[in-house]
């Protein structure tokens, strides 16, 4: 029996994870703004660097899957099974994943190929490109790690362009990525809690003020039924006060 629960149990985490990266990329695309001002700022960049047919070519590559993955999501909200929204979900991911791609090899080519100010804003897209990731997918760990690597990747690719071959290289490049990954996962980690500290307190809250409509509530009825009980003997009293008055 404990399998059995195990084996129902597991399912239903997956598609609860599934439902939580849909939800997340719902949101996130409710900002398309400014992830298209983002992109224009780095097709600007790659148009001066590597010319404007890169720039146009960068562009293109990153809204087809953009657009693709929006048209996934409309397709998951109307599936008509778990399953089939658990695999559109998977197609989902993967679609999001290529389109993290291209921003990453932008930015290793714009510092390979730049200047120092070029490299500066290499540098500056790579981490807004995961500090985006980190403040919209925090809370989904599957979605967060698939959608990092890119970012992270890239990242590596233009450390070791940058120290080169040398002995320290291994030794450096392994101390920045554990610091980044320190960074990122403890980030990851206190906005959750954060999500479940909100989470939990508007629980409270939302319980606190049923309780107390339910203590109003109970209030009227008592007071209604005591009232009723006063009135009731009450006008008994004032029967027989009328009848003896009409005696005399």
């Amino acid at each position: 029996m404990a399998q059995a629960a195990d084996q129902q149990a597991s399912p239903e985490a997956g598609r609860q994870t599934e439902d939580s990266a849909v939800r997340l990329f719902a949101a996130s695309a409710r900002n398309l703004i400014p992830r298209l001002l983002n992109n224009l700022a780095t097709a600007t960049v790659t148009a001066f660097v590597l010319g404007p047919l890169w720039a146009g070519v960068y562009f293109v590559l990153v809204w087809i899957p953009t657009a693709a993955a929006i048209w996934l999501m409309r397709l998951i909200q109307r599936a008509g099974s778990p399953d089939e929204a658990a695999r559109l979900s998977a197609l989902q991911l993967a679609v999001n994943v290529v389109s993290g791609s291209f921003p990453g090899v932008m930015a290793y080519l714009l510092w390979v190929n730049g200047g120092e100010l070029a490299k500066i804003f290499a540098l500056s897209s790579l981490f807004i490109g995961a500090a985006y990731v980190l403040l919209h997918y925090y809370a989904d760990k599957r979605a967060f790690g698939w959608l990092i690597l890119p970012h992270a990747a890239a990242a590596v690719a233009i450390a070791w362009s940058a120290v080169g071959g040398a002995p320290p290289a291994p030794i450096i490049l392994f101390a920045l990525g554990v610091a980044t990954v320190n960074f990122f996962q403890l980030s990851r980690r206190m906005l959750d809690d954060s999500r479940t500290a909100l989470r939990q307190a508007r629980a409270r809250a939302i319980e606190g003020e049923r309780a107390a409509e339910a203590a109003n509530e109970a209030k009227s009825t008592f007071l209604a039924i005591m009232i009723h009980e006063i009135r009731t003997p009450l006008n008994g009293v004032l029967g027989m006060a009328q009848a003896m008055a009409a005696d005399e």
